[in-house]
């Protein structure tokens, strides 16, 4: 569970709440810009985990949390 920067008392209610679940870790949200430095040709693949990026930056803004799987 991702939390948004600006949520500090949600991101310690999640992770108090969540404490005892080992399948599941709360972090604050760690992306501060953009990962791209210059335009570079971009391949599927690629664009498949931006359009998966782009609904957690909205679940971040609308709800201020987000769900992903880890790697």
């Amino acid at each position: 569970m991702i939390v948004a920067r600006d949520q500090p008392l949600l991101y310690e209610r999640l992770r108090l709440e969540f404490a005892d679940d080992p399948d599941l870790a709360v972090v604050l949200d760690r992306r501060v810009g953009e990962r791209r430095r210059a335009a570079q040709p971009v391949t599927e693949d690629q664009r498949r985990a931006d359009r998966r990026q782009l609904r957690v930056n909205s679940q971040l803004d609308h709800l201020g949390w987000a769900t992903a799987r880890a790697h």
